[in-house]
């Protein structure tokens, strides 16, 4: 069984980022040197319970500075009988470098310009450990310590709580303080504290110190931002403006239909019966047309020379060419009396009919 006579940890290599690094021997003596670098504490762990801490400095272990041991290990050999136990080495220094974001879009409706977005929100937070027997017993029976512990894994712990933290604080403040997405970066500040709020009990139930909650970024995709600029554009100009502009879209519609659901065109209209003469006049106007169009379908008429079938309003003949008198209705030029389309004399008086 190997004795260890001095138990330390240098660092990784590269000077990569750590927070926790288990001694990789759990078979220690008493008598053993433990050296703790700066921005470092020692813990001793047995049964899966973090048990005593040493801070920065060099130290012999002895029962006196081992509490535990006198709770849970005997020495029938003397002092120089190895004990088992785990010793984690944890980085205190404060981290800068810790970036959140949302993992999924949250929905929300703009209160201003009423339109529904998919915000995403992106961020950073300070940290450091700051009850390292806490943060072991919370996070040892959950974590394979073993395979590396970092800063990294710290955000994957953590990101179900900041999301869902984020996205409730944000719905919250956006709806009670009615912020447009176009004006909510200069809010952040405000956001970031309420945030910070909520989030740092949480981290300090863990034994870890949150520092500092920053938001960078709460924003829609890029297509959305357009779209909602573009609303916000015609908003300037005014209601009536945005209400004309609609009418005018259902009106030009209602223009270049030929056959429909005009019922369901007039429905539409609905919005706009409100915007002016103007506007009254052209769909009065439009409705008309449709309503002659609406009575002519379907009716027929017989050309005047060759007797083919031809569209009520059709002014000339396919097959012959010959010139069709375009009205529905035809009228004696000497008496007024009403003459079949097809007439070539009055009935009543006998004129010729004109064609």
């Amino acid at each position: 069984m190997p004795i260890l006579n001095r138990i330390k940890f240098d660092g990784t290599q590269n000077n990569e980022p750590w927070l926790i690094y288990k001694w990789e021997k759990e078979d220690i003596i008493l008598g053993s040197q433990l050296i703790v670098g700066p921005g470092q504490e020692a813990i001793f762990v047995k049964n899966g319970q973090a048990q005593d801490v040493f801070a920065s400095g060099t130290y012999t272990l002895s029962s006196g500075n081992l509490p535990f041991l006198g709770k849970l290990i005997k020495f029938p050999f003397g002092s120089q009988t190895p004990f088992g136990a785990e010793v984690y080495f944890i980085n205190k220094i404060e981290n800068r470098n810790m970036a959140w974001g949302t993992n999924s879009p949250l929905l929300l409706e703009d209160p201003k310009y009423n339109i529904f977005l998919s915000l995403r929100a992106f961020g950073s937070y300070v940290m450091s450990v700051n009850n390292s027997r806490l943060f072991l017993n919370k996070l040892i029976g959950s974590l394979n310590l073993a395979s590396g512990f970092n800063h990294v894994t710290i955000n994957r712990c953590f990101s179900g709580i900041i999301n869902m933290h984020i996205k409730e604080i944000v719905s919250k403040f956006v709806n009670q303080k009615r912020i447009s997405f176009l004006d909510i970066t200069g809010y952040y500040s405000e956001i970031s504290r309420e945030l910070y709020k909520i989030i740092e009990e949480e981290f300090s139930s863990y034994g870890i110190r949150l520092l500092d909650f920053y938001i960078e970024s709460i924003s829609p995709l890029k297509e959305e931002i357009a779209r909602l600029q573009r609303h916000k554009e015609e908003l300037a100009l005014g209601d009536a403006f945005y209400t004309k502009r609609r009418s005018f879209d259902v009106l030009e519609k209602m223009a270049d239909s030929q056959v429909g659901d005009y019922a369901g065109i007039g429905m539409g209209l609905g919005a706009g019966m409100m915007v002016g003469s103007v506007t009254n006049q052209a769909m009065e106007q439009i409705a008309s047309n449709i309503k002659i169009n609406q009575g002519n379908m379907g009716k027929i008429k017989h050309c005047l020379q060759c007797g083919k079938e031809l569209p009520i309003d059709a002014a000339f003949c396919s097959c012959c060419g010959c010139k069709q008198n375009t009205q529905e209705k035809l009228f004696c030029m000497n008496c007024g009396n009403e003459l079949a389309i097809d007439a070539k004399f009055c009935s009543k008086c006998g004129n010729k009919v004109m064609k």
